[in-house]
């Protein structure tokens, strides 16, 4: 049984406990931080309680630096952008790519390859017409002394600028046709073809020339007409076999050229030199074979 409190100014005593033995005023949730909540009965003022009300729990604010400041009508932060990665190519393989770069320079300098290899031919030929020049000086006119010619140049009777002298000296006698001719450095040997007869005639380095009797012509060399000859081709026959050949230009011994009596047409020189090597060329003095050695 509850024992109440004394009764004052005459009125029965409050029961302290309620009917569950919790003291009445307390509050039940303060143990939980809740917020206490004010007793609906009226203070007694004839006396206090020695409980004390706990202190409410404040929820702690965060400092003012730590905040963020956002200002109005600013938007709200986001994430900055993730940038999606470039995708990979799948390139062509390279052996493909090779080729199509091959076919296109073949066409883009195809043409001008041609004309370059026709421009070095043309050349090569200024070339040797223009070392032919310089060997058919005669270094006689210059006071030079010099011995019995050798090869293809000064005063060899193969060299271009001799040669054509004899093919001039010939037609302006009235002389058209020859059987064929021998050049040798120091003598050059044909037959001059007079009608029906034939008159061998023969000059030496130094000028001399000597003629023989008419008699009938040798089938077998032909007849070979002077304006169809070309003063170039035994030299440039001697040169042609030397870049070709293991013969130099000094070792040439003699040349025969005249009519084609094989072919019946066209012309036939053929150099002959001191180590046996025999090289046929045709009018231009372009190498056609070697014939021996």
């Amino acid at each position: 049984m509850l024992t109440g409190r004394p009764a004052s100014a005459g009125m029965p005593g409050v029961p302290k406990y309620d009917a569950f033995g919790r003291e009445i005023g307390e509050d039940t949730l303060a143990g939980l931080g809740g917020t206490p909540r004010p007793s609906a009965e009226p203070a007694d003022e004839g006396w206090h309680d020695a409980t004390v009300a706990p202190v409410p729990r404040e929820t702690p604010e965060a400092p003012e630096a730590d905040r963020p400041v956002i200002a109005i009508g600013d938007p709200p932060p986001q994430a900055a952008p993730r940038i999606p990665a470039a995708p990979r190519r799948r390139g062509r393989p390279r052996g493909f790519g090779c080729l199509v770069g091959l076919v296109f320079l073949a066409i883009v300098f195809g043409g001008p390859v041609v004309g370059i290899v026709s421009f070095v031919d043309d050349a090569r030929d200024v070339f040797d017409d223009v070392t032919e020049q310089i060997d058919g000086i005669d270094t006689a006119d210059l006071g030079v002394d010099e011995p019995q010619p050798v090869g293809i140049t000064g005063r060899s009777l193969i060299a271009p600028a001799r040669f054509a002298h004899v093919l001039d000296l010939l037609q302006g006698r009235g002389t058209m046709e020859v059987t064929r001719f021998t050049l040798r450095p120091e003598r050059l040997e044909t037959d001059l073809v007079e009608a029906r007869r034939v008159r061998a005639w023969t000059m030496t380095s130094d000028g001399s020339e000597t003629l023989g009797e008419p008699e009938a012509p040798n089938p077998t060399f032909g007849i070979l007409a002077l304006a169809d000859v070309d003063s170039r081709t035994p030299a440039r026959l001697v040169r042609n076999a030397a870049k070709r050949f293991p013969v130099q230009p000094a070792e040439i011994t003699h040349i025969i050229g005249g009519q084609n009596v094989f072919s019946g047409r066209g012309q036939r020189w053929i150099a002959y030199f001191e180590n046996g090597i025999y090289v046929e060329g045709d009018a231009r003095g372009r190498v056609i074979r070697k014939i021996s050695g």
